[in-house]
């Protein structure tokens, strides 16, 4: 009497949880892929709230457009190093909020930018 498995029994399992593997995978990838974007755009609108709260109590900008640098950001103490981190590819962010007057609407406009002018 025999009570082990067969070698076809075997590989059908390992080739059944191969192709599980196979469809599953590249779902979780495309899963963890949003959750990094969301926190991304999450963790911008953070910076851009804070450079909100920065325009506030520096209420001098002169001129249309006005340029905040994250250091200034974090100098001031409106934001943390541990802020400062992309989620998507674990790097440092860097770049400005650029806070523009929208005359249409009577308010300024907070926008991150990697670039600062």
């Amino acid at each position: 009497m025999n009570k082990g498995f067969t070698l076809i029994e075997l590989l059908t399992v390992v080739l059944v949880i191969a192709i599980l593997g196979l469809v599953t995978l590249p779902l979780i990838g495309g899963i963890i892929n949003k959750a990094k974007e969301a926190a991304y755009n999450d963790q911008i609108k953070f910076i851009e709230e804070q450079a909100n709260k920065w325009s506030i109590r520096n209420t001098n900008l002169i001129g249309n457009e006005y340029y905040v640098s994250l250091d200034t950001l974090m100098n001031d103490g409106f934001i943390d190093n541990d802020k400062l981190i992309d989620p998507r590819d674990d790097t440092t962010l860097k770049g400005c909020v650029k806070i523009s007057y929208n005359a249409t609407y009577s308010k300024y406009d907070y926008k991150y930018t990697k670039d600062c002018k």
